[in-house]
C-alpha cells in the first residue's frame, strides 16, 4: 500500500507544473510509516500528505486539516483518497468551522460531490486554498 500511495500521488500530479511543487517520500521512525508530501511553492496552496498507517487505515493531510481514511485495505480501494488529492490539487478544498465540539472540518469538492472530513490541527477562520498550477 505504500507504493500504491506513492504512486497514486505522483500519478495525481502529472497535469501540473513540476515548479510549482516538490514530492517526497520518506520514512519517520517516530510514526513508523511511510509518507509521500507535496509541498507547494505557492504558500496559498494546501501542503498533501498521505501515509499507510497500516491495516486497512490511511492517515492524510490536507492544509491543517488532518484525518484517517478507513477500509482501504488494497490499491483499488484508493479511489476517494484521489478524489481528494485531486480536488485540493485544484484548490477545491475549503476549511470551515461546524460549531460543534472537534468540527473543525474541511470540505472536499471532489468530481463525485462534496467529502467531509478530518479536525483542524489550528483554527484561523475558513480558508479556500489556491489550486496548483497547471503544466503549460
Amino acid at each position: 500500500m505504500d507504493q500504491a500511495l506513492s504512486s497514486l500521488v505522483r500519478d495525481c500530479l502529472e497535469p501540473l507544473d513540476p515548479t510549482g511543487f516538490s514530492v517526497t517520500t520518506e520514512w519517520s521512525d517516530g510514526a513508523g510509516m511511510w509518507f509521500t508530501e507535496v509541498e507547494p511553492s505557492d504558500p496559498s496552496c494546501a501542503l498533501i500528505s498521505v501515509a499507510w498507517a497500516g491495516g486497512d487505515t490511511v492517515n492524510v493531510v490536507v492544509g491543517n486539516t488532518s484525518f484517517e481514511m478507513y477500509g482501504l485495505s488494497s490499491p483499488s480501494d484508493l479511489g476517494e483518497v484521489r478524489d481528494i488529492i485531486q480536488a485540493s490539487l485544484a484548490g477545491r478544498m475549503h476549511e470551515t468551522e461546524s460549531g460543534r465540539l472537534w468540527g473543525s472540518r474541511a470540505v472536499f469538492d471532489t468530481d463525485s460531490g462534496p467529502v467531509r472530513a478530518g479536525n483542524l490541527a489550528s483554527w484561523s477562520g475558513g480558508h479556500t486554498y489556491a489550486p496548483y498550477r497547471v503544466r503549460a
